[in-house]
Parts: structure tokens; C-alpha cells; sequence
């Protein structure tokens, strides 16, 4: 063999630990992502207690997330191509989880601030469905499916964590402990990502086959699978 598609690739490739790390990373930025959105549920009634906030400065909290993603859903699948989208996802990523940390560190009654950081949250949120492709770009069109709906889960994880830790902590340790504790799952996801590599696809579409083979050839070790015997050019006019 002289040359081979990346879906050909994938395919012999098939699924299993050359993903773990992968599908693990961008889950947990789904579960972040989950965690982000159901917080303000428990948040909300505590600031405008504690703050002594009028009821339209209250909605206005409750609101700036969706702002702030309305304002990052321009941007980030353009970015995606033009920078690839491991880099873009760990940039999304890291800005809902600094965003989450300054929302924790806002000062006694610092609206304003406590907005801004909300609002740059919902920035990065606005990027994490950029996991899930991904997600996607690493698995064999056959199992594409029932895996991605499987992937689903981390959401209904992140939802779940949310409520256990605003049940557990918020009475416990205030509402700061729970902002921080809610960036975890992103935390943990940008740790891993040093391992994760860039899309083999995009690669390949961007001109850089070597890249895209090399990372081939390490799923295929990863997967117990013997190495490809084809050249460095990986066509892709067949690709779906």
C-alpha cells in the first residue's frame, strides 16, 4: 500500500486506547462546560442575598453567560481552521477555567468585575463544542456513532457534579469553594491535552501528511494494530 485516506486509516486503526486519552480530555470539557451552565442556578439567589442586588442586576448575572457565548460563537470555528483544533479547544477551554477562577476571586459586591468574568466564561464556553468534533475527527466512521452518543454522558456528568457539589459545598464553604470547584473537570481536561494530538484530517487538509501519518502510526501502536505500510502522503480525495 502506497497511500491511504485517514478514514481508510481509522478504520484499520479502529477503537481503543490510542482514544481513551482523547475522549477523556474533550469529554471532561463537555462535563465543564455542564457544570458552568447549571452553577448559575445555585449562584444566582446567593449573590443577590449576600450583595443586597436589585432583581434586574440578579437577571443580568444570570444572563451575561449567554451574552458572552453569543459574542465567542462567531469566532471559534474559523479560528478552528485557521489554527487547528487541538490548539483552539485547549484556548476555549482555558478561558472558561480562568474565567470560573476570576468569578470566584471577584471582591464583595465587585458586580462589574463579577460580570466581566462571567461573561469571558461564557467566551470559552462558546468553543467547547469544539471538543466534540474533536472527539469525532479521531474515530472510525462505523463507530462514530454509538461512541459520540456514549460521549454524551460526560454533559449528564458534568450536570450531576454540579448538583452533588452545590449541595455538599455551597451550605459548607460559600459559593467562592463552589465556582472553584466547578472549574475541576476543565482543570483536569487541559492536563491531559498535552497528550492529545491534532486532528489528523485537519492536518492532512492543512498540508502536512507527515504529521497526519506520524500520528496515525502511534494510534495504530497504541491499538495494537501493525504499522501502515504506505508512503507519507495520505490521499484524501476519498475522505468522508
Amino acid at each position: 500500500m502506497t497511500s491511504t485516506t485517514v478514514e481508510e486509516g481509522l478504520g484499520r486503526i479502529g477503537v481503543g486506547r490510542a482514544q481513551v486519552a482523547t475522549l477523556l480530555a474533550t469529554g471532561l470539557t463537555w462535563s465543564g462546560d455542564a457544570s458552568e451552565l447549571a452553577v448559575m442556578a445555585y449562584l444566582v439567589p446567593v449573590l443577590q442575598d449576600e450583595w443586597g442586588m436589585a432583581q434586574a442586576a440578579a437577571d443580568t448575572i444570570a444572563s451575561v453567560l449567554f451574552a458572552g457565548m453569543l459574542a465567542g460563537a462567531f469566532g471559534w470555528g474559523l479560528l478552528s481552521d485557521l489554527y487547528g483544533r487541538r490548539f483552539t479547544w485547549r484556548v476555549t477551554t482555558t478561558l472558561t477555567a480562568v474565567g470560573g477562577v476570576l468569578s470566584a476571586a471577584a471582591p464583595h459586591r465587585g458586580v462589574s468585575i463579577f460580570l466581566m468574568s462571567r461573561a469571558l466564561v461564557g467566551v470559552g464556553l462558546a468553543g467547547t463544542n469544539l471538543a466534540f468534533a474533536l472527539a469525532c475527527e479521531f474515530l472510525p466512521q462505523r463507530a462514530r456513532g454509538r461512541v459520540l452518543v456514549l460521549f454524551e454522558l460526560f454533559f449528564t456528568f458534568g450536570s450531576v457534579f454540579e448538583v452533588g457539589m452545590a449541595w455538599l459545598v455551597l451550605p459548607a464553604c460559600g459559593w467562592r469553594v463552589l465556582l472553584l470547584l466547578t472549574t475541576l473537570p476543565l482543570w483536569i481536561a487541559l492536563a491531559l491535552s498535552v497528550v492529545v494530538p491534532e486532528s489528523p484530517r485537519l492536518d492532512v487538509v492543512r498540508g502536512h501528511p507527515q504529521r497526519a501519518l506520524k500520528t496515525l502510526q502511534a494510534m495504530a501502536r497504541s491499538n495494537g494494530k501493525p504499522p501502515f505500510q504506505c508512503s507519507a502522503v495520505l490521499a484524501i480525495a476519498s475522505d468522508g
